[in-house]
């Protein structure tokens, strides 16, 4: 199975979103939205939100610990996971439009907040950095983006956790444990159940509190 892996995102604001910049774009614009801070703009309109969720604009991962999650993709039917990684939960059949550039974006909650600027302009890879107890300097990505034909997408959505994990002492790599494969398949139609996954009172997208909560460990 052809797997491919993006850069690792930095879930700051504890969230991540998965959109099709070209769709938000011209979503935004069918409402003449001229918000700079999308988020707070969205918790004050829960109608757009849920209507962003509904049509597959930009659909939510959110209540998630802010740590570094490896981002998987495939497109193929088999889905077998990769040999590092074990299944933590399996969520079925979301559903996403990719539009005219092609390109499905996965950003966190900040940078969706933050940068409504680059979104507009389908600039979705995008850098920062933090510095550690002795000021040194680590990178990491805020967002990152893949190149996928325009359509309607279905997608199924994986939590997995490292089989040997890094220890927390590691700087470069102890937040770097749990990760989210999604399986994509194009389909011909735009009917979908998005409010239904998206709804973090009955799915659980933490895979840190899943975990927990379901199964009973603790990591």
């Amino acid at each position: 199975m052809s797997i491919k892996e993006l850069n690792c995102i930095y879930a700051f604001g504890y969230g991540l979103f998965i959109y099709s910049p070209s769709t938000f774009n011209e979503w935004m614009q069918e409402k003449k939205c001229r918000a700079k801070k999308m988020l707070s703009y969205l918790d004050k309109h829960k109608d757009m939100f849920f209507e962003m969720i509904a049509k597959g604009i930009a659909l939510p991962i959110y209540q998630i610990p802010a740590y570094r999650y490896p981002i998987l993709i495939t497109t193929e039917e088999s889905i077998n996971i990769p040999a590092e990684w074990e299944e933590v939960f399996h969520y079925e059949d979301w559903f996403i439009t990719i539009g005219t550039d092609d390109k499905l974006c996965f950003s966190s909650f900040e940078f969706f907040e933050e940068h409504r600027d680059l979104i507009a302009k389908s600039q979705c890879v995008f850098m920062g950095e933090v510095f550690d107890i002795n000021d040194n300097p680590h990178s990491f990505y805020h967002s990152d983006e893949i190149q996928m034909p325009k359509g309607n997408y279905r997608f199924d959505i994986y939590g997995l956790k490292r089989k040997y994990p890094y220890p927390k002492t590691d700087i470069e790599n102890g937040n770097r444990n749990y990760a989210y494969l999604f399986a994509f398949r194009k389909v011909d139609n735009d009917s979908n159940e998005n409010l239904e996954r998206c709804d973090n009172d009955t799915h659980i997208f933490s895979i840190e509190e899943y975990l927990k909560e379901v199964h009973n460990k603790v990591e």
